[in-house]
């Protein structure tokens, strides 16, 4: 998909979505989450093949514990999203820069994702950044 089919999907309707989706991308490549097809002026991306083919075994083999991992719940959610606020605090990062940045990523996964559980999941840190940030914002008198 291209930046502007993702940042469609992800419902960003920012006057510079693309360059902001683009930016989301660049991380996830750097994470190695997704790759490059088109390297030109207006680079696509894909799943790279081999989180395609872990997902295939995964999909085929399941854990042996027999079941899927527990869904992301909205207190776990806030905890990973605290755990990412004391990170960039503990690195003398602006948390709520940090929060805004791992929205972006978070809304990329949605928009690339078809699997209904990561979509879930997602969404639970999304909102969980996004009553995060309300809390990080100071009340203006």
């Amino acid at each position: 998909m291209s930046t502007l089919q993702l940042a469609e999907r992800a419902g960003i309707t920012a006057r510079r979505r693309g360059e902001v989706v683009g930016l989301a991308c660049d991380v996830l490549e750097d994470e190695g989450l997704i790759e490059r097809v088109d390297g030109g002026r207006h680079p696509k991306w894909r799943r790279p093949i081999r989180l395609i083919a872990e997902m295939c075994m995964t999909t085929a083999f399941p854990p042996a514990s027999g079941g899927r991992a527990p869904a992301l719940d909205e207190r776990l959610a806030r905890e990973l999203v605290q755990g990412v606020v004391q990170s960039a605090t503990a690195r003398d990062v602006d948390p709520a820069a940090r929060l805004r940045e791992f929205r972006t990523l978070q809304q990329a996964a949605i928009a690339m994702s078809r699997d209904p559980a990561v979509i879930h999941a997602a969404e639970q840190l999304v909102r969980a950044i996004d009553l995060t940030l309300q809390e990080l914002t100071p009340v203006k008198t």
